[in-house]
């Protein structure tokens, strides 16, 4: 079980190449929206690579037999992605939002309240937080919660617009919506599950299983929408 997670994570984070190899060969032909999630692709990427490098280091048998006692851990970063996937993401939605400046003010004021919940959720009091050196469950609920309501007024704008939106297939913010989406639905009930599955063993395993899959399926859909031209995501700012 442990090895298929681990190949299950690798590719997890090969498939984070997929959009970054697209942006890079696309990138002159992107407006401002779409190269903050460029950004966005390729910061994942790093960040993926050092906690897998991390947790390399950590499983390493010299490693092992040289510090016996000491306890390294990548979880404190993943405190830092959450924090600035947020601000990244957040700063898209602010812009998407282009023709309503109440969901332009929401948008920014829930990207600072997550930011703010995020920071606080590595405080050592665990009545109420998570802590830097434990899974930040916690901060990646309410993440998770903020950018699937944004996803939901995106898509309603969207479809509710009385510019009707031509070839939504080409649409850029279509296919990153979609996977924002996606991606924050099913990891919510991942994460938020966390701290009560993990006690049975294999749950935590499982939910991290669920996020490492579903992370493949939206580094698909940001590669697709990567693809798109600027001028279709523009077509798309409700």
């Amino acid at each position: 079980m442990n090895t298929f997670f681990l190949v299950l994570s690798g590719l997890s984070a090969l498939s984070a190449l997929l959009p970054v190899g697209v942006a890079y060969f696309r990138v002159n032909q992107y407006d401002r929206l779409l190269r903050i999630v460029a950004v966005y692709v390729l910061v994942a990427l790093g960040f993926d690579f050092a906690m897998h490098l991390i947790l390399a280091y950590m499983r390493a048998p010299g490693f092992q037999k040289s510090y016996p006692d000491l306890k390294l851990s990548n979880l404190p970063l993943a405190h830092v992605w959450v924090l600035t996937a947020t601000l990244l993401l957040g700063r898209v939605y602010e812009m998407a939002f282009a023709h309503s400046k109440r969901l332009q003010q929401l948008a920014r004021f829930g990207t600072i309240l997550v930011g703010i919940c995020t920071v606080a959720n590595t405080l050592p009091f665990k009545q109420w937080f998570d802590g830097l050196l434990n899974m930040p469950s916690k901060s990646l609920s309410i993440q998770s919660i903020f950018f699937l309501l944004l996803a939901l007024v995106y898509f309603y704008r969207l479809f509710t617009s009385d510019r009707p939106v031509i070839n939504l297939e080409r649409t850029g913010m279509f296919w990153v919506n979609s996977a924002v989406l996606i991606y924050f639905s099913i990891n919510f009930l991942a994460f938020f599950l966390w701290n009560y599955m993990i006690k049975e063993g294999d749950g935590g395993a499982m939910s991290n299983g669920i996020h490492i899959t579903i992370n493949i399926i939206a580094n698909l859909l940001f590669a697709a929408g990567l693809l798109c031209d600027s001028p279709q995501s523009q077509l798309t700012k409700v």
